[in-house]
């Protein structure tokens, strides 16, 4: 009884271990063959969303790196593989090294002031260190001549410092100054106080008028000089004369001055040394040949100047001329060279 007992249990066990087996093996072949839509999402994407054009927040990422199997690298799709690589974005550029501060002048620095009833130089403005420099430097009063450190009140004249050349009278820089003044360099161009080294043209002082080129008077020049305006001046040496009358030469001409003046106006004929001269607008009409009148008269004209030995018959637009020693002679009537004439015009043949 016992016997068949334990046979009917072992069969029983051995067939419920055949089932658990079997049900193991199910369970891990239903594993296996899972639909695609549970498959990881990253799989399953062939054009990537603008969205994963933005990096994700830090609390948005997944752990990628842990939770993709060699499954899931093997069925990656032929698209994705043969996908572009995007080219890496280059690395951010440093930051600009900031600008140089630009290095301070003496003269922004140093300050002059008062000391045991001198005027000084002194490091700064709220210094009393000394300093033995030499040139124009400020305070809360004005600018300063100084001369090894100390303010030398019988300067007057023009002195430089990092920003120019300074008009001092009586050791201090006078803003005001504007005109003509000399140092041993030279004369020069000065406007509120400074040197204008771009002044260039004709300036005028008590003593004279002058031409300046690059805020220098420039004594070297004498000719016909065209200032800043309108205006061409007669210059010697340097300075306009004023006393000029006559014809005088540039690089661009001949030209009439009257008081030291181009007279633009002036038409005509205008004598110097070298003989007298046709005049157009103020310049001598070197191309011109003609009968020509200026003023009341008409006169015979070669090459811009007036040929006074011209005796015979000359034409221009307005017909022949009798003209006797270089000027038409308005007076003669009668017969000339097989021409008649009358008031100096020829009428007809003789």
């Amino acid at each position: 009884m016992n016997k068949k007992f334990t046979k009917k249990l072992v069969a029983i066990l051995m067939a419920l271990t055949m089932v658990v087996s079997l049900f193991a093996v199910s369970l891990a072949s239903a594993e296996d063959a899972a639909p695609a839509s549970q498959a990881p999402a990253a799989a399953a994407q062939e054009t990537p969303s603008k969205a994963d054009e933005t990096p994700a927040k830090e609390e948005d990422k997944t752990k990628e790196d842990e939770s993709t199997t060699k499954k899931d690298e093997e069925t990656t799709t032929q698209k994705e593989e043969t996908t572009t690589q995007p080219a890496e974005e280059p690395a951010p550029a440093e930051d600009p090294q900031p600008a140089p501060t630009p290095a301070l002048y003496p003269e922004d620095v140093y300050w002059v002031k008062k000391i045991n009833k001198k005027w000084v130089l002194v490091a700064n403005k709220n210094s009393n260190e000394q300093v033995k420099e030499t040139g124009v430097f400020k305070n809360e009063n004005g600018w300063w001549r100084v001369e090894k450190g100390v303010v030398n009140f019988k300067a007057t004249g023009l002195y430089q410092n990092s920003f120019g050349w300074w008009r001092v009278e009586k050791g201090k820089v006078n803003f005001k100054a504007r005109g003509l003044y000399a140092n041993k360099y030279g004369t020069w161009r000065v406007e509120n106080g400074k040197v204008n080294f771009k002044a260039n043209g004709i300036y005028k002082i008590s003593k004279g008028t002058y031409y300046v080129v690059n805020g220098k008077v420039r004594y070297d020049v004498t000719g016909v000089i065209k200032s800043a305006g309108p205006d061409w001046y007669y210059v010697e040496k340097g300075k306009v004369n004023l006393n000029a009358y006559g014809l005088y030469a540039n690089k661009y001409g001949h030209w009439r001055v009257e008081k030291g003046k181009v007279n633009f106006k002036a038409n005509g004929i205008y004598k110097n040394k070298y003989g007298t001269w046709y005049v157009v607008n103020g310049k001598v009409r070197f191309d011109i040949t003609g009968v020509k009148k200026a003023g009341k008269d008409w006169y015979r004209i070669e090459k811009g100047k007036v040929n006074w030995k011209a005796n015979g018959l000359y034409k221009n637009e307005n017909g022949t001329w009798y003209v006797k020693n270089g000027k038409v002679n308005f007076k003669y009537t009668g017969k000339y060279q097989g021409y008649n004439i009358k008031n100096g015009k020829v009428i007809s043949k003789a």
